[in-house]
């Protein structure tokens, strides 16, 4: 939950010894279904106030089947992302728009419990928040890169790839 991010996950980063590259931060659909709209949206505040500089923000889909894609739940988690794009805004944070990427029909995208996704819905997740990762500081985005090769079905990779084919790559054999 978001309440856990900022008591347990957050103040790890202080204890890094150099500031992370990059930092995701994807929460909100299980604060749903626990907490007024009211509590998560002062959630995601402070949160948005403490995430470092380096955070790229996921903001919430739209919840499926039995989780209640209801004339009830859209308004719901429209106005949570207003809050999370406004208060990323105000940080000069780059949103993911998971709320774009994963979208209907839904069908093939979510796992046995009907909540979370499988594999297809995580990799339209992994597509908004590559669509948001800026470029690596001093490294533009055609800067060349050496990748391992691919599995042998798929070929060689290229040598000279962008900035997110090298994220897309990482991200695949994740």
């Amino acid at each position: 939950t978001t309440a856990d991010l900022l008591v347990d996950q957050l103040p790890r980063l202080a204890e890094l010894p150099r500031p992370p590259d990059l930092v995701t931060c994807g929460t909100g659909a299980n604060d749903l279904l626990r907490y007024p709209l009211p509590r998560v949206r002062a959630l995601f505040r402070s949160l948005l106030a403490e995430v470092p500089d380096t955070a790229v923000i996921l903001d919430v889909p739209l919840p499926h089947g039995r989780w209640g894609v209801g004339p009830l739940a859209a308004p719901y988690v429209a106005r949570l992302n207003t809050t999370i794009h406004a208060a990323a805004a105000a940080r000069g944070l780059p949103v993911a728009y998971v709320s774009q990427h994963f979208t209907r029909p839904w069908a093939g995208k979510f796992g046995p419990d009907d909540f979370h996704p499988n594999q297809d819905g995580y990799r339209l997740w992994s597509d908004a928040v590559l669509a948001a990762v800026p470029p690596a500081r001093g490294v533009p985005d055609s800067h060349p890169a050496t990748l391992p090769a691919a599995p042998p079905d798929d070929g060689p990779v290229s040598p000279a790839v962008t900035h997110h084919q090298r994220l897309r790559a990482v991200g695949d054999a994740w």
